[in-house]
């Protein structure tokens, strides 16, 4: 099993800095949770990122997929 979490990065620019959210996946361990890999910079938008995290554990998706997944989600957002 699977637990995505949101993270949180400050991206710098010549015309200032942001924060930026991605996506960190982890293996849920009886006693740890080990970091898989993270996608970091996806989104400025902090709270349909969160919505979007919710879901991928909601449904308990499969980190295949997360690429795909993201892809749409960055489609939808045009």
């Amino acid at each position: 099993m699977y637990r995505y979490s949101l993270i949180e990065s400050r991206v710098a620019a010549d015309i200032g800095s942001c924060l930026s959210y991605g996506i960190a996946v982890c293996a849920d361990g009886e006693n740890s949770r080990q970091e898989r890999w993270c996608l970091y910079d996806v989104t400025v938008n902090k709270e349909r990122l969160a919505l979007l995290v919710e879901q991928c554990n909601r449904l308990q998706l499969s980190p295949i997929h997360l690429k795909e997944i993201v892809e749409d989600f960055l489609l939808s957002a045009v």
